[in-house]
């Protein structure tokens, strides 16, 4: 059974690239989640010829008085990679429940 629930693939930003802010933005261009959502490996593209990839996970705290909070915590942030290829392979690499996702 695949490891992924779902991969979906975003649309850059609608910033003008000659625009001061689009250079600094990074793009999210696909995310890929667990099958039970706890999960997620985003791929982004810097605008500027290099990709990065980030893991986040679920996590939930009992908090005194407010009871439980659940809220994404970043787990791991790759450097920067020359291709979107690159990047994908070395998530894959990296992150041990991407590698089952095809079987």
């Amino acid at each position: 059974m695949s490891a992924v629930a779902q991969e979906r693939t975003f649309d850059r930003l609608s910033v003008p690239r000659e625009s001061g802010i689009a250079r600094l933005m990074k793009a999210r261009i696909a995310i890929t989640t667990t099958l039970d959502g706890k999960a997620r490996v985003e791929l982004f593209d810097h605008g500027d010829g290099f990709y990065s990839f980030e893991e986040s996970r679920e996590v939930v705290d009992d908090v005194p008085e407010l009871g439980p909070m659940t809220y994404w915590s970043c787990s791991h942030v790759s450097g920067l990679y020359d291709s979107r290829e690159t990047a994908e392979r070395e998530a894959q690499a990296m992150i041990p429940w991407l590698r089952t996702r095809d079987r």
